[in-house]
């Protein structure tokens, strides 16, 4: 489970999502590769990488299959579904790393899945928000640690992209 989150995590750190721009843009500024990880790392947690939020909403739904939906939708967002890059489908890198959690695990993801489409009347899918938080669940981590995870399984990506981004200042 952990080499293939980890491998998702690596796969998604090459799109060009807010993180990974952040990181390229301080490396072609020529930034030292901790200014440019830690502008990289502020940028998460909020509308890009809402760990934290899909956390919750991973945790209420469990505790409560009958939650209202309205707890959770806030600004026609349901943090860990929806995806920048795969519009009313299933992102394929989510999809692969479900394959290795377990099948109860699966099958509740499936049922909150249907909840948020039925109440958003949109084709939203679990994004990597929701299986970061998910994962960090079965790993028994407090959910505020879940972003742990992201910045392990993505720091390899984007030390490869600092290093051919970067231009040096001419001294």
């Amino acid at each position: 489970m952990i080499d293939e989150f980890v491998n998702m995590h690596t796969e998604m750190a090459f799109r060009n999502n807010a993180s990974t721009a952040i990181l390229r843009a301080m490396a072609n500024l020529g930034k030292p590769f901790n200014d440019a990880l830690a502008a990289a790392l502020l940028s998460l947690n909020t509308i890009h990488a809402p760990i934290q939020a899909a956390s919750n909403v991973w945790s209420l739904f469990n505790e409560n299959k009958d939650t209202h939906m309205h707890t959770w939708y806030t600004k026609n967002v349901v943090p860990g579904f929806g995806s920048s890059w795969f519009k009313g489908q299933e992102d394929p890198q989510v999809s692969w790393y479900l394959k290795s959690l377990p099948t109860e695990i699966v099958e509740n993801l499936n049922s909150l899945t249907k909840e948020v489409q039925k109440y958003t009347d949109k084709p939203l899918f679990p994004n990597a928000a929701i299986v970061t938080a998910i994962t960090a669940d079965l790993l028994d981590m407090p959910s505020y640690m879940g972003m742990s995870l992201v910045v392990e399984a993505r720091l390899r990506a984007w030390t490869e992209i600092y290093q051919q981004e970067y231009k040096p200042m001419g001294f």
